[in-house]
């Protein structure tokens, strides 16, 4: 059986062009899969995109027609084809959720408030990076609980971080104060050993932003390619506003991650109708109780 592929002479056998196709497949995953865990190392909560600002300008270097970055903190990345064409304008968002310092006691210990959907229930005992200093949230030690403490979540106000300093002045002269970001620290793991299967923090949505890279690699073949990283979205959609006005698309997609309807605590019916491994899915209505975003039909 013969079957052209463009790109592929007409004379070569399918079962050949598939297994060049699965081979150049792997390595484009595994260049994905690099480049993903190069840009999750980076810390960026919302409201502090300067570090992920800082590598997108160099790894674009060269590969983009115009790059910049505007007073909300969102980089714009540019392409253009050699015919004129449409101008299509594709976003993900560079912030991720963490913490920021609210206090300094004087004993040395932080509080801290939350940025974006945080779940109190994970913080106890979560390792985290202060401007690249390690710390972790402070929990009491197990035997000296009580059943109550043992069973039921804390609220991230009565929680801290212990950066190892006995005094306030300590922790300043480590650099840290007040306002100052907290990520995180959870490296990009692969799961169950597919190498597809990945979790770690930042994910969401530094995937949307490697995807972004990979796009900026090549030319469109005609028209205008806008690349948008976008600021601030685990906070309120705040960058990707400014986005959509700045550059009126002809056509805007929106890369991000999601949830999925098929684990224990999940109902892939009655919640989500997504399952992992089944395809890129295209929301046609985000957002919950009928006050959502809804997609055009057309």
């Amino acid at each position: 059986m013969q079957k052209r592929l463009d790109g592929w002479p007409s004379g070569l056998p399918w079962d050949l062009t598939r297994c060049h196709l699965l081979v150049m497949m792997a390595g484009m995953l595994e260049q994905l899969r690099r480049r993903l865990r190069e840009l999750c190392d980076i810390d960026a909560i919302s409201g502090d995109e300067r570090p992920m600002l800082r590598a997108l300008r160099d790894i674009l270097a060269g590969q983009v027609d115009e790059f910049t970055v505007d007073v909300a903190g969102n980089a714009f990345a540019v392409k253009r084809g050699p015919q004129p064409g449409p101008t299509v304008l594709i976003a993900a968002h560079t912030d991720e959720i963490g913490l920021m310092v609210k206090s300094i006691e004087p004993g040395g210990f932080v509080r801290f408030e939350k940025i974006g959907g945080v779940i109190d229930n994970l913080l106890p005992a979560r390792a985290v990076r202060v401007r690249g200093v390690n710390g972790v949230i402070g929990v009491k030690a197990g035997h000296y609980q009580t059943e109550q403490e043992r069973t039921q979540g804390r609220k991230a106000s009565e929680l801290y971080i212990d950066l190892g300093c006995s005094s306030a002045a300590e922790v300043r002269a480590l650099g840290v104060d007040i306002g100052d970001p907290v990520a995180f620290i959870s490296p990009l793991l692969e799961i169950g050993g597919q190498g597809h299967l990945v979790a770690g923090k930042a994910v969401d949505n530094r995937l949307g932003c490697a995807v972004l890279l990979e796009l900026a690699m090549g030319r469109p073949p005609s028209g205008t390619l806008v690349l948008a990283f976008t600021a601030q979205e685990e906070v309120g959609l705040k960058g990707a506003r400014l986005a959509a006005e700045r550059y009126r698309p002809d056509l805007a997609l929106a890369l991000d991650t999601m949830p999925t309807g098929d684990t224990p605590d999940m109902h892939e019916h009655r919640d989500l109708n997504v399952r992992l491994g089944a395809g890129p899915a295209l929301q046609v209505m985000a957002g919950p109780g009928g006050r959502a975003n809804l997609l055009h039909p057309s």
